[in-house]
């Protein structure tokens, strides 16, 4: 099989392909991959979950895949995981759109510190989600 795009510059996606795979993720209950790092059971399910919704070119499925993984990756850092547990799930569209549009290389994925930044830029002034506790997003990550 051939690579349809450069490894070193990962094309861009959007917001609404990168939610299809959080909502593979979701609906296969590995919601949490963001939070503990995903199996390969888990990269497993939530592979077969999105290709088998998925309607579009290949090469785009796997570069939506690829930035979703590497999003999984980033979020290992302990300055992310701690935002995305202070923020809830109204972190995850900052974190979602973010890994959308920024520059990526396969091998080495994104930098924590611009995930950041990028997460900053898209949050909403006028946050419709309410900001979930530290405390209450922890207890729902130790029950599952």
């Amino acid at each position: 099989m051939t690579c349809g795009f450069d490894p070193t510059d990962v094309p861009t996606v959007t917001l609404a392909e990168m939610w299809l795979v959080m909502r593979a993720a979701i609906e296969a209950e590995r919601g949490l991959v963001l939070v503990r790092g995903a199996t390969a059971e888990d990269v497993r399910t939530i592979e077969a979950a999105f290709w088998r919704t998925w309607r579009g070119n290949t090469a785009r499925g796997a570069a939506i895949l690829l930035r979703f993984w590497r999003l999984a990756e980033a979020f290992s850092s302990r300055r992310l995981k701690d935002r995305l547990m202070a923020d809830g799930f109204a972190g995850l569209e900052p974190a979602l759109a973010a890994a959308a549009g920024l520059r990526l290389n396969a091998t080495w994925g994104f930098a924590p510190q611009r995930l950041v930044w990028e997460m900053a830029r898209h949050e909403s002034p006028t946050e419709t989600a309410p900001r979930r506790t530290r405390s209450a997003l922890l207890e729902m990550h130790l029950a599952a």
